[in-house]
């Protein structure tokens, strides 16, 4: 891909995302060891301890605090992190490849159009010696494009729940760049209205994609290159049939 390589841009995330989990993970368990030091240390106010054991504690409720400031500034680090690569490096190999994505499809239907032209001018194809003759080389032929249409149906099948997967993920990895709604009240008369953060621009792009493919009629695909495969089957049984009424 001209905007690099979408593997190694996925994989960057996943380490870096990992990193940030381990990093919230190790300051959320920092955070509960202060919340109880603090407690620690007001029960020894409250209690009048000796005043070389409360300046021991208040020693690690300030060390503590230190850490968990290290950690927000650490995990503040690793998300502008995530959010450059997702923004200069995701983005555009996402728009790349939809647009490769649609060229493919835009080549797939010129060609469906003329397989389907095809088919009709064969469907309207009239011949006096149509059918009378089949020899083993002809029932091989319909077996094979028997075979292969069952084979297209399942790699169909398989591409479009590929996409289907790859696009809701990375759709519900993305909606958490999403803030939450925040209210902000003024005391004023003139307060301002309830207010929600957008998400990043890929987000609509995944999310647009992610509606075009649940339109998709791939069920009823599935369900015509199927039927199709069954007539050719049943056309391939008539062949055996005919040819063992003319040999005997």
């Amino acid at each position: 891909m001209a905007s690099g390589s979408h593997s190694l841009t996925l994989g960057r995330l996943y380490a870096w995302e990992k990193k940030l989990y381990e990093e919230v993970k190790d300051g959320d368990s920092i955070r509960r060891i202060y919340e109880r030091k603090c407690n620690h240390l007001r029960n020894q106010d409250v209690r009048g301890d000796e005043g070389l054991t409360v300046d021991k504690t208040r020693a690690a409720v300030k060390d503590l605090y230190s850490r968990i400031l290290v950690a927000i500034r650490s995990a503040e680090t690793i998300s502008n992190q995530i959010d450059k690569l997702r923004d200069e490096e995701l983005e555009p190999q996402m728009r790349e490849l939809l647009q490769g994505m649609m060229g493919t499809w835009k080549i797939m239907l010129e060609s469906h159009e003329i397989q389907n032209k095809i088919i009709f001018e064969a469907k309207t194809f009239t011949c006096p010696s149509y059918g009378k003759f089949c020899n083993e080389s002809h029932r091989l032929a319909t077996l094979q494009l028997e075979t292969e249409l069952v084979n297209w149906r399942a790699c169909f099948i398989e591409y479009i729940a590929a996409q289907k997967g790859y696009i809701e993920a990375l759709h519900g990895w993305l909606s958490k760049f999403v803030a939450p709604e925040v209210e902000f009240y003024s005391r004023g008369r003139n307060s301002a209205p309830p207010c929600q953060s957008n998400g990043p621009p890929i987000l609509k792009v995944c999310h647009d994609w992610l509606d075009s493919m649940n339109k998709l009629p791939d069920k009823a695909v599935s369900f015509a290159i199927k039927s199709c495969a069954k007539d050719v089957r049943a056309l391939w049984l008539q062949q055996g049939g005919t040819a063992t009424k003319e040999e005997s």
